[in-house]
């Protein structure tokens, strides 16, 4: 058998099964084991980490230590093909020295998981028999996109020998005495059918179905929690809305409870209560502090309690207050004007530009 080497263990795609129907062992049991095309194509499909990593073991040795792992798969004709990683310096000495020469797959069909074939483990046969006759012994590598080393002579006459008897796959003498380039073209064209009386063989790699798999997944399982997680945050900030519109309903409400008790503490007055009320509208919660912490600094005032207290001091002075209100009932409104003539009917003997005066150095005094 020629040379196995560490870089065709570490990057060579290993032959460990085909499609057919082999002897082999169910549940303890020796039985007919059916591998089809399609199980090839599912295995290569379906093989993940996240799902189930196939370790390597020998002689079927499921409770020994694993003496490496399978790092992906690819379909080579009838063939699935291995690459593996960490392989175990025990076993690389045993690859090397043709201790073991053949392999044999653990498969679960259906898994629990992808509910069809699936690869769980492959074991490297020491003295024991293959179930799965005709896998090459060494490994297929490719360096730099070219074929760089492999070993078989082609199919075996299967009609030829027992079906217990393990296929040996040996360099004839006469490929022996050619050239290495010889060699590598004869062995190429064996392999992939181009040799005399052989079809073609289509390699499929298992990369491109993976990814498509990965991504149909993705969009069947994630696609869906993620709508359902954006209708949640439409609602989470619908209901944040309306807390923080009932919030400010509520200050709202407070600052008007104050405009009200400094107006009957005199310190302002109703227009200066609803201009306040109407500018809180449309300040933030610091804007209207601004303006209670104002309005409390200020001082009662003898004159707004007057201007702002509805009856007279005495039925003259709401005479008075009658007959310049019947006078100017037709004209505008002017606030100044109707607060003097208040304060003159209280005041006997007080003029109306003095009362004017008053008027605007108490609305000035107060801001």
């Amino acid at each position: 058998m020629p040379e196995i080497t560490d870089q065709g263990i570490d990057q060579g795609w290993w032959d460990i099964a085909r499609a057919g129907k082999w002897k082999g062992s169910l549940a303890g049991e020796t039985a007919d084991i059916k591998i089809t095309q399609q199980d090839l194509e599912d295995m290569a499909a379906d093989y993940s980490t996240g799902i189930e990593e196939a370790a390597l073991n020998t002689d079927h040795d499921s409770f020994g230590p694993a003496h490496g792992w399978v790092a992906a798969l690819r379909v080579a004709g009838d063939r699935l093909q291995a690459q593996f990683k960490l392989v175990s310096d025990e076993l690389r000495e045993w690859l090397k020295t043709g201790a073991y020469r053949s392999r044999s797959i653990q498969m679960h069909k259906p898994h629990a998981e992808t509910g069809r074939a699936y690869l769980t483990g492959v074991a490297l046969l020491g003295a024991g028999s293959p179930a799965v006759k005709g896998l090459n012994p060494t490994p297929f590598l490719f360096l730099n996109g070219e074929s760089a080393a492999f070993c078989w002579s082609g199919e075996p006459d299967n009609s030829q020998k027992s079906s217990t008897q393990p296929e040996e796959f040996q360099m004839d003498e006469k490929d022996l005495k050619k050239t290495v380039s010889e060699s590598v073209r004869d062995g190429f064209k064996s392999f992939f059918g181009q040799g005399e009386g052989k079809a073609p063989v289509q390699i499929t790699l298992s990369q491109a179905d993976l990814d498509a798999k990965i991504q149909a997944s993705v969009k069947t399982e994630v696609e869906p929690v993620k709508a359902e997680l954006a209708q949640a945050t439409e609602r989470a900030d619908k209901a944040e809305a309306k807390l923080a519109e009932a919030s400010r309903e509520a200050e709202l409400a407070e600052f008007s409870s104050a405009l009200e008790a400094a107006k009957k503490e005199s310190k302002i007055t109703p227009a200066e209560q609803e201009s306040f009320k109407t500018l809180g509208s449309k300040l933030d919660p610091e804007g209207r502090k601004t303006i209670l912490e104002q309005v409390a600094g200020r001082k009662s005032a003898s004159l707004m309690s007057e201007l702002s207290a509805p009856e007279a001091k005495n039925q003259a002075a709401a005479a008075v207050v009658a007959r310049s209100e019947k006078q100017f009932a037709d004209c505008p409104e002017d606030k100044e004007h109707d607060a003097a003539i208040r304060l003159q009917a209280a005041n006997k003997g007080m003029s109306f530009a003095d009362a004017i005066v008053q008027v605007r150095e108490a609305a000035a005094a107060n801001g």
